[in-house]
């Protein structure tokens, strides 16, 4: 029957350059959780690790994770600790990393939240939130107490967040978008307000489409609400996305990006952010120095007196 047939084909990795499909599985990293060759027929044969990958030509296959080792020996790299006290603490958020449990980022099994508990030994609780794919400085409370007091600063919009992005084209040297967003299980807009400041610009000599070569800026962005992905979804509203964005930037600019720069990760940092201390009442400032990524792309285009600045 159709199964078995599926079974006593040659594994995909296996097949013949001129059958038109070629697999690496070793390409995939640790954490895929999913990935398909898509052929006309349509077919889904669901798989659990590279051996058990078979199937015909011209069929689709979902591919799971392979299996991970009954003793596994990965060390998660400590987390930067900006400031700390015995009210809260500040980390500098990795990209990457999920900040906590989420139907929106799926099944994972490590989190900033769980690393940091362990790594300080103490019971701490977000104060705010990062997407995934954004770095830079994260607040966390000691306390449910101290969570409150430093939540109701968000939501009264008294915290000053400053930005870092790399986007594509020229925008103006500042400006705001008031432009409402919905958000996942809310479909009704709500007002939503960032204001940009571009502090540098420079240009790539790769030619593309009919560009001999392409424009990119640096911006600080100060987001006044809190909507999901907003900086994100503001900026592919100006058609000046982030560099990558895949959800909403541009494929062939985050391409062009990973291949002359090596840089795979989405460029938002949250850059500084500053506070008023939920005990005593003082004004906390705190900055996330930018990755090796960010220094990549400085160093490329210049930029690194840009952000130079103090605040």
């Amino acid at each position: 029957d159709r199964r078995q047939r599926l079974l006593d084909e040659p594994r995909y990795d296996r097949f013949r350059a001129h059958d038109g499909l070629r697999f690496d599985w070793s390409r995939l990293g640790e954490k895929t959780r999913h990935a398909c060759a898509v052929f006309p027929r349509g077919y889904v044969q669901s798989v659990n690790s590279p051996s058990d990958f078979r199937a015909e030509t011209g069929e689709t296959t979902a591919l799971g994770p392979e299996p991970s080792p009954a003793n596994p020996t990965h060390v998660p790299t400590p987390l930067s600790i900006l400031y700390a006290d015995d009210a809260l603490v500040v980390v500098d958020k990795p990209a990457g990393l999920a900040v906590h449990r989420s139907h929106l980022v799926g099944r994972e099994d490590d989190y900033l939240i769980d690393r940091i508990r362990e790594q300080t030994g103490r019971l701490l609780y977000l104060a705010h939130r990062l997407d995934r794919a954004t770095s830079g400085v994260l607040v966390l409370a000691a306390g449910k107490d101290v969570a409150a007091s430093l939540g109701a600063q968000f939501m009264q919009r008294t915290v000053a967040k400053t930005y870092l992005g790399v986007c594509r084209g020229w925008p103006a040297a500042d400006g705001v978008v008031d432009h409402p967003l919905d958000a996942p299980g809310h479909p009704d807009p709500k007002p939503s307000i960032t204001r940009w400041r571009t502090l540098a610009t420079g240009t790539l000599a790769v030619p593309m489409g009919r560009y001999p070569e392409q424009r990119y800026a640096l911006l600080a962005l100060e987001p006044e609400t809190g909507r999901h992905q907003q900086i994100r979804r503001h900026l592919h509203h100006l058609s000046h996305p982030l560099l990558g964005d895949t959800t909403h930037g541009r494929g062939d600019h985050n391409r062009l990006f990973r291949i002359h720069l090596g840089v795979h990760r989405l460029l938002l940092h949250a850059w500084r952010v500053s506070f008023a201390h939920p005990v005593d009442g003082r004004t906390l400032a705190v900055e996330a120095p930018p990755d090796a990524d960010w220094q990549r792309v400085f160093d490329r285009f210049g930029w690194a007196l840009a952000v130079a600045a103090p605040p």
